[in-house]
């Protein structure tokens, strides 16, 4: 998914107990990574800004009384937990399916613009020209 690893991840971490007694994790992360565009396939610089607040869950019966405020985090067996996957996995979540370069600045903007153009064909012209012929 990055294009190499230079960048900036900047994240904060923050472990409290809710008044209900659950234990929560909040994650905030700012970040600037490299990644291909998938319009011009080059480097282009993302900024992710991304904060959640996640309920700590052990087992399956745990995930009903949640609120919509916390997202479940369901630790494995051993109850660990690995900072490292945590916020690996809020960056995934936090980044774009196709990232790419703003349409002005990208290279391929001269290509989307011709593609666009051309789609303005109406689909239905050939139907139009079957019914012409028939008559």
């Amino acid at each position: 998914m990055l294009e190499n690893d230079s960048g900036d991840i900047i994240y904060q971490i923050q472990f409290t107990d809710d008044d209900r007694g659950r234990q929560l994790i909040n994650i905030t992360i700012n970040a600037e990574i490299q990644v291909l565009c998938q319009r011009c396939l080059k480097i282009t610089k993302m900024k992710i800004e991304r904060s959640s607040s996640l309920v700590i869950v052990i087992n399956a019966t745990e995930l009903k009384p949640l609120d919509d405020d916390h997202e479940p985090l369901v630790l494995e067996e051993a109850g660990e937990l690995y900072i490292n996957e945590l916020v690996q996995d809020e960056l995934l979540l936090a980044m774009s399916v196709a990232p790419s370069h703003d349409i002005a600045s990208c290279e391929a903007a001269d290509t989307i613009k011709e593609i666009n153009e051309a789609g303005k064909i109406n689909p239905f012209a050939v139907l139009e020209s079957l019914k012409n012929k028939s008559n």
